[in-house]
């Protein structure tokens, strides 16, 4: 696989910049910088198939049970969010407020901001590939560890499928315009997508073998990202303006990331 290192990175930023590039060029005509997340995920999976296409057309190669696995989990994670940000966000009128919040801080940089955005993200998408690289390059074909790593990929998968599903319904609900969603996996978390997404991450690590490490890297950085950047903080500061006591409410008694039982009891 050293002979296709060069390959390799060469291909990936191709991909990325080419994906971004077309994603940047729809935001500005949009006035949206919802295709952002579209174009990172898109950008990975690509990236990942022309990593597995340069490693199984190699003479010494084979087919290792953990490289097929991640390519199809990636695949399958890929597919699913992609099919979801394009009818929840693209398909939609208006921007998404965690977008909205981050242009609003930007004042009168948007212009410059915005570019520096998109480059951002595709350097992001870079470090992320370190999860395929781990995992196509260790070769390990371990059983048990692919079941857990399957086992941990699927409770990932459904959890964040249902999430998306339950928060759609409610707002699809008239009846619910301007009020906070607490049903299903949002009575337990504020953010159940985003730590669900985080979970299919982590299912990459048991993949990976004497790289589990390497594998690490990406969902550490995710879970910072989630965190203190570009999820749970710009979410939350459009979610208290347009809700106000109510949203307030739902972060002294909900969990913002893990899920956890709520608090009960009136607020001292």
């Amino acid at each position: 696989m050293t002979d296709h290192l060069g390959y390799s990175v060469l291909g990936a930023i191709g991909i990325i910049s080419t994906i971004m590039l077309l994603i940047a060029r729809d935001a500005r005509r949009r006035g949206k910088l919802d295709g952002v997340d579209i174009g990172w995920a898109a950008s990975i999976l690509g990236c990942t198939w022309w990593y597995a296409a340069l490693k199984f057309s190699s003479a010494d190669s084979y087919f290792s049970l953990h490289a097929v696995l991640a390519l199809l989990m990636i695949s399958a994670w890929g597919l699913r969010i992609i099919h979801h940000l394009y009818t929840d966000r693209l398909l939609k009128p208006e921007e998404d407020g965690r977008y909205r919040e981050l242009k609003a801080g930007w004042g009168a940089n948007v212009a410059r901001n915005t570019k520096i955005f998109f480059v951002a993200q595709g350097f992001i998408a870079i470090v992320f590939l370190t999860v395929p690289y781990a995992a196509l390059t260790a070769g390990s074909n371990s059983l048990p560890l692919a079941l857990l790593a399957l086992a941990v990929f699927f409770v990932g998968l459904i959890g964040e499928s249902l999430a998306d599903r339950q928060l759609a319904k409610f707002r699809a609900n008239s009846a619910n315009k301007g009020q906070v969603c607490k049903v299903g996996l949002w009575k337990y978390s504020r953010h159940p997508n985003y730590f669900f997404d985080w979970v299919m991450w982590m299912s990459y690590i048991p993949l990976a073998g004497s790289l589990w490490w390497l594998a690490l890297v990406a969902p550490t950085l995710l879970l910072y990202l989630f965190l203190f950047v570009t999820g749970i903080p710009p979410t939350e500061a459009q979610s208290l303006r347009s809700r106000g006591d109510a949203y307030r409410e739902y972060q002294r008694t909900t969990s913002a990331f893990f899920p956890l039982p709520p608090k009960t009891g009136k607020h001292s």
